[in-house]
Formats: C-alpha cells, sequence, structure tokens
C-alpha cells in the first residue's frame, strides 16, 4: 500500500470518502485525519455532479486547491461547489 502527504496509508475506509483539503487550511497536517460531512448541490461543471450527503476523510493536501475546496478521492470530473463541517 502507497502512503500519501498525511503518511495514512491509500486505502479506502468503510463509508467514508478519502479527500484532500486545500494548503490554507492543511494546517502544516494537523487537518490530517479530520472527519468531515460534504454537502453538494450539483451545482458546478463537469460531468459528474457532487449530489447529497457525503462523510469523508482528510487524507491528503490539494495545493491547488483554493481556501475552503476538498478534492475528492475518487474518479469524477468538473468543479462543483460544496459545503463541509467538521464532525466527530
Amino acid at each position: 500500500l502507497g502512503t500519501n502527504a498525511n503518511g495514512y496509508p491509500s486505502t479506502k475506509r468503510a463509508n467514508m470518502i478519502g479527500v484532500a483539503i486545500n494548503s490554507p487550511q492543511y494546517y502544516g497536517s494537523l487537518a490530517c485525519g479530520l472527519c468531515v460531512e460534504i454537502t453538494g448541490s450539483g451545482v458546478g461543471s463537469g460531468a459528474n455532479p457532487i449530489q447529497g450527503r457525503y462523510d469523508g476523510f482528510v487524507d491528503n493536501i490539494c495545493p491547488e486547491c483554493q481556501a475552503g475546496a476538498l478534492d475528492f478521492g475518487v474518479n469524477g470530473d468538473g468543479r462543483w461547489q460544496i459545503s463541509w463541517r467538521a464532525v466527530n
């Protein structure tokens, strides 16, 4: 198994999507392991809209992402408007 920027194994966790968090909110790896609740409305661009609610796990950094953005560790494309918050 490979590892990512956080040193976590690059494997999926049950019922959670691995996400990369933007550089400003990465906080020098302090965000590693953060559980997040993600909600998408399907507004944006691309062929694979983010719609509905997802549970995510911060397991990497997205250096090119803007503040507030997450990059889903799944196949897909586009830029989608989402909201997210930290959860237990």
